[in-house]
């Protein structure tokens, strides 16, 4: 399992004990005695994902998703655009949302 935020950079080489004392006081103002924290991968990029995954587009969606970018940590196996529906597509165009996740799961089992 990779942290999602291994794609981040450290502005200052030695933030990293900055950031550790600002973590153990945010568990301890959340109340945890104990917590495990995984930090060794700071700066580095992240692992491509091997799950295959589809990605539907929708024109009235609130961010715009770029497929280079997507490819870059996914095993994108099905990219779909559609000319209506947004960001609560299943219920806007449920009918839409329904047929590209059947087919998505269609493609795998085929494959």
């Amino acid at each position: 399992m990779r942290p999602c935020t291994s794609h981040l950079r450290s502005p200052e080489p030695d933030a990293t004990p900055r950031v550790a004392k600002a973590f153990a006081e945010l568990m301890r103002r959340l109340g945890y005695e104990r917590y495990g924290v995984q930090g060794g991968d700071w700066g580095s990029a992240p692992e491509p994902s091997r799950t295959p995954t589809g990605l539907a587009c929708f024109p009235a969606e609130n961010l715009i998703v770029l497929r280079h970018l997507a490819e870059r940590s996914n095993n994108l196996v099905r990219w779909t655009e559609f000319e209506r529906g947004g960001h609560f597509a299943a219920m806007e165009v449920p009918e839409l949302l329904v047929g590209d996740v059947r087919a998505f799961f269609r493609q795998l089992r085929e494959a």
